[in-house]
C-alpha cells in the first residue's frame, strides 16, 4: 500500500520501522484492522 519515501531510504532502521508503524496504524484506523489481510515489509539488502 505504501513504499518507503526516498528521503528515508538511507535512514536508520528505527526511522524506517517507525514510518511503517505509522502507516499501518493509519490504515487500521481508517479501514479497521479486521479488514487487513496482510502487512509485509520487504527489506532490500
Amino acid at each position: 500500500m505504501s513504499t518507503l519515501p526516498e528521503e528515508l531510504a538511507e535512514a536508520p532502521y528505527e526511522q524506517q520501522s517507525a514510518f511503517f508503524e505509522v502507516t499501518s496504524n493509519f490504515l487500521n484506523d481508517r479501514y479497521g484492522q479486521e479488514n487487513a489481510v496482510a502487512a509485509v515489509v520487504l527489506r532490500n539488502q
